[in-house]
């Protein structure tokens, strides 16, 4: 199964994973750059899932939170328009896969520095894979 995993915010992380392997993760910034790369990788990489972050604020409301709600809005755009499904994490699930994330973007881009966007979403995408499996539904990688 080929899955999306999106961290939302004003630098929005990704990661697109099948099995266990990542096969692509990285950050945008901007409402429409990230429209333009959610629509191209549905279409041309075959998404079959698409788990987000959820998003929550506090009593306070920023411009920064105004937009990670648009791109929210946005990632249910693409998922719509792709029939595809959204299955939504509370940040704390990500936490205990970090140090695993971290590893895997260090041996994709050796020598750069860590993007922790998209670590974080390389973490979701882990949190969904291993959820996936403890339910069950899926019972090794060649499932996917």
């Amino acid at each position: 199964m080929v899955v999306l995993a999106i961290d939302p915010g004003v630098t929005t992380g990704y990661c697109l994973g099948r099995g266990e392997r990542v096969l692509e993760a990285g950050s945008v910034s901007g409402l429409l750059p990230t429209f333009e790369l959610l629509h191209r990788m549905c279409t041309r990489r075959k998404v079959e899932h698409i788990v987000m972050e959820k998003f929550t604020r506090g009593a306070t409301f920023d411009k920064y939170q105004l937009e990670t709600v648009e791109i929210c809005g946005i990632v249910e755009l693409v998922a719509a328009q792709h029939k595809l499904p959204i299955a939504y994490q509370m940040p704390v699930t990500r936490k205990p896969h970090l140090v695993r994330a971290k590893e895997q973007f260090k041996q994709m881009h050796p020598g750069i520095p860590s993007n922790p966007h998209a670590v974080d979403a390389i973490a979701h995408w882990m949190a969904f894979r291993d959820s996936l499996f403890a339910e069950g539904r899926s019972s090794h990688a060649s499932d996917w």
